[in-house]
């Protein structure tokens, strides 16, 4: 699979995503399945935090995104994408450099956002990061990193775990060594 941008989506749930996920988002997805360059989509509740969500959609470019952004489509799929969403949302893109085909399919996902005081270390810490997701762990079905675009001073980690109780007995920074 070729090595996709990952546009991240952090949102407050609205009533209607608590008690039914998958219809409120329906029409969002069906746009998004519609458009050019549009992989995958995945969507959950945080576990730690029930009042936060994620939407996971898999770029094969960010020019992709940009030109869903630049259509008369846009506003059809913000609007679908209200009826998930309560308040504001923050979204950034993520560019990997790692295949993430299974990353999101695994029992359990981990999204660990970090940032790095001075942009001059993101060298450093992107360089661990690298390193970790280049071994492999019984608990870990797959995981990658990258960059976010929209901020030099972050970097994000996603890890695909086998499940929720394994990803909280080997917490990333166990792995790390």
């Amino acid at each position: 699979m070729p090595v996709p941008v990952v546009e991240l989506i952090t949102f407050t749930p609205s009533a209607a995503y608590v008690s039914a996920p998958n219809v409120s988002l329906n029409n969002f997805f069906g746009i998004l399945a519609q458009t050019q360059g549009h992989i995958d989509s995945f969507h959950g509740l945080q576990n730690e935090n029930s009042k936060q969500g994620h939407i996971i959609i898999l770029w094969q470019t960010h020019q992709h995104h940009v030109a869903l952004q630049q259509s008369s489509r846009y506003q059809a799929l913000r609007d679908a994408l209200s009826v998930a969403v309560e308040g504001q949302r923050q979204m950034v893109h993520v560019l990997i450099q790692h295949d993430c085909s299974q990353v999101f399919t695994a029992p359990h996902v981990g999204i660990a956002i970090n940032t790095v005081k001075d942009a001059k270390n993101i060298t450093l810490l992107k360089h661990h990061l690298d390193n970790l997701v280049s071994q492999s762990f019984d608990e870990v079905v797959a995981h990658t990193c990258g960059p976010v675009l929209e901020d030099q001073k972050k970097i994000v980690l996603f890890a695909g775990w086998k499940s929720h109780e394994v990803s909280f007995s080997r917490p990333v920074l166990i792995l790390l060594r």
